[in-house]
């Protein structure tokens, strides 16, 4: 763009949905606007990572007690692509399973209410920036 001008007028456009695309290349194209007088275009591409990196985590407890803060146990992320989590009590019995992430446990085995005390969960992911993760944790259940 002109350089010694007093006034430089850009317009920026992005190819795809920055909200939605998965691309570590992103391509910008910058224009002035129309009450410049010169049409001068340019391309630029940037690289830009936050937009494809998954992240993920569990809480540490939950409360399945039905007030609708922290009644299922579940994990929380972003990007994620494949997922299975598995609930096992201390003895080893599988109680829950899932492969949505927006799937939790309730806190019940067999119909009933499981008993506070700590429990297991096995989990596997991949996300969009080849992560992948494949982790046992503990976490507590409260009544």
């Amino acid at each position: 763009f002109p350089i010694g001008t007093d006034t430089v007028c850009l317009t920026i456009k992005t190819i795809g949905d920055l909200d939605n695309e998965c691309s570590e290349d992103i391509t910008f194209f910058l224009s002035q606007d129309d009450g410049c007088n010169d049409p001068t275009s340019a391309s630029l591409q940037f690289f830009i990572r936050d937009l494809c990196e998954t992240y993920f985590y569990f809480p540490s407890a939950f409360t399945p007690n039905k007030n609708g803060v922290n009644d299922v146990f579940k994990g929380y992320g972003d990007k994620v692509l494949n997922y299975k989590m598995m609930v096992f009590d201390r003895w080893g019995e599988l109680l829950f399973h899932t492969n949505d992430i927006e799937t939790g446990w309730d806190g019940k085995t067999h119909g009933k209410d499981a008993p506070q005390g700590i429990y297991i969960c096995k989990f596997y992911l991949e996300g969009y920036d080849e992560y992948r993760l494949d982790q046992t944790i503990h976490f507590t259940l409260l009544r």
